[in-house]
């Protein structure tokens, strides 16, 4: 019969069969050291023997770490493609297999005006490597413009004359938006009183 003196000496994940065979999946990379026991049970004309010896196996790690990440802005969530006149920071958490701890990221400031914006990183944990990038990211900080052709600027009316309102709005990068005024665009503006 098998056995291991420390059972907790093994790497975590496997174990020793009483028929001596290592079993199971290591799920932590490292230097194990362990001492197995082996006992016989004797013959008859033989009496029971035991004998021990040291063992050492390196795990190795073969899994990338797992890197996740978060957008916001301003501290509440960001929803990748929506347009945002604010910076967006996206956050990172990087953890492995063989580590209790997580692996630091550094955290990315997006602030550039632009559409389809993405921000990217990776992490490793000294032999294996992974990549991320969030987004599309959309940041439009310039504010609308909005041109007024009629009535003109200083403009006199006779009361009750026929004027329309006529504008536009231009609202930059993040594309055509509505434009609301107390009278809609092209529609005639009251000039009774």
């Amino acid at each position: 019969t098998w056995s291991v003196v420390n059972p907790n000496s093994l790497p975590p994940g496997l174990v020793l069969s009483p028929t001596g065979q290592l079993q199971g999946t290591p799920n932590a990379a490292g230097l194990y050291t362990f001492t197995i026991q082996a006992f016989d049970q004797g013959l008859p004309s033989v009496p029971p023997q035991q004998d021990s010896t040291n063992i050492s196996i390196v795990i190795r790690d073969t899994t990338p770490p797992v890197l996740t990440g978060a957008l916001t802005v301003g501290g509440q969530p960001y929803l990748p493609g929506a347009w945002t006149n604010q910076n967006v920071t996206a956050t990172f958490t990087c953890t492995d297999l063989g580590s209790p701890n997580p692996i630091p990221v550094s955290p990315i400031t997006v602030s550039t005006e632009g559409g389809n914006q993405s921000a990217a990183t990776s992490c490793s944990d000294g032999v294996n490597s992974t990549s991320l990038s969030l987004g599309p990211i959309n940041i439009d900080k310039t504010a609308p413009l909005i041109t007024i052709t009629s009535p003109t600027s200083n403009a006199i009316y006779v009361q009750g004359a026929a004027v329309n309102a006529a504008y536009t709005c231009d609202y930059g990068l993040s594309g055509p938006g509505t434009c609301t005024g107390t009278v809609p665009s092209g529609s005639p503006i009251d000039t009774a009183t």
